[in-house]
């Protein structure tokens, strides 16, 4: 605790004499105060408190927000693009449905088929991935992490293209 303080800070040094002051020499009582540790604990909760309170605070906002009027009319139009949306996909549906029926296909297996991988998230990830491998290849833990996001992206590539 003390290890910065040297036995020498207890003399006091006189021009032509060394001298033990009396009150040169401090006890542990006398000592300056450190900083306080805070236990890891103590700043664990204060952080999740604060985040908690936070966190409340954006919830009022968006609250507040979506009761006023420009955030009725936001919610009053992502309404209406859904349903609209439904429609278009409805409407496509049924051209779909009106030429496999003159085709003589079974409509059973229609339904609307969704793509589950993305394109653009693919390509990213693979770009990502080989700056990893090639960029900052010279640690072996980069390499590692690079061909994994690169795998991840081809992944995301094969999906959209084979669904």
């Amino acid at each position: 605790m003390f290890a910065n303080y040297s036995s020498a800070f207890a003399f006091k040094i006189a021009p032509f004499s060394l001298t033990i002051s009396s009150d040169a020499v401090i006890s542990y009582s006398d000592a300056p105060s450190l900083t306080k540790t805070m236990g890891e604990d103590t700043r664990s909760a204060k952080r999740a408190e604060k985040k908690r309170k936070q966190l409340l605070r954006k919830q009022q906002r968006a609250k507040k927000f979506l009761k006023s009027r420009v955030g009725k009319w936001l919610i009053k139009r992502a309404i209406k693009k859904q349903e609209r949306r439904e429609k278009r996909w409805q409407r496509k549906y049924e051209r779909k449905k009106k030429r496999w029926l003159a085709k003589g296909k079974d409509i059973t297996k229609l339904k609307k088929k969704q793509r589950r991988g993305n394109v653009r998230t693919g390509v990213l990830l693979l770009i990502i991935g080989a700056l990893f491998f090639f960029v900052l290849g010279t640690l072996s833990p980069f390499d590692i992490i690079g061909i994994i996001v690169a795998a991840l992206g081809l992944f995301l590539i094969l999906l959209y293209l084979l669904t």
